[in-house]
């Protein structure tokens, strides 16, 4: 996928680095860069992503640990 191509260099050296530090970090995108961040964040295959709906202008908050590991999800309406 290209857009993962793109998108997880960026999501590493800047999204991930300042959740590393402990920094709430907001991210507001399209919904195939969205997309290609959930594959990594929730480390799904390429089948299991394509079944994952983003709401359209919807939020959803993650917690994640200093481990980069997904500890909380919470999609909100």
């Amino acid at each position: 996928m290209t857009v993962c191509r793109r998108v997880i260099p960026f999501y590493k050296s800047n999204i991930q680095r300042d959740l590393k530090t402990g920094k709430n970090v907001l991210v507001v995108a399209s919904h195939n860069s969205l997309r290609a961040i959930i594959k990594k964040i929730e480390n799904l295959s390429g089948d299991e992503i394509a079944n994952v709906e983003i709401p359209f202008g919807g939020i959803v908050v993650y917690e994640i640990g200093r481990d980069m590991k997904v500890s909380y999800k919470k999609e909100l309406s």
